[in-house]
């Protein structure tokens, strides 16, 4: 075996497990990710009807 191919198969030893590791570390936090944005999502929605129902009761108020 030659030098080049010594090297290369060291650095695939040690670099691809890592890649690896690191792929399943990113697709966890796109999970997360996803279901935070939902969260965000509803407590959003949450927010603007909170907010509807306010100005409703001060347009009440100011009527009467």
């Amino acid at each position: 075996m030659d030098i080049t191919n010594i090297v290369k198969t060291a650095l695939q030893e040690m670099i691809v497990p890592e890649l690896n590791s690191i792929k399943k570390e990113n697709a966890e936090i796109k999970t997360s990710l996803g279901f935070i944005n939902k969260r965000l999502d509803d407590v959003n929605s949450h927010l603007v009807d909170q907010s509807r129902r306010i100005d409703e009761t001060n347009k009440k108020k100011l009527t009467q």
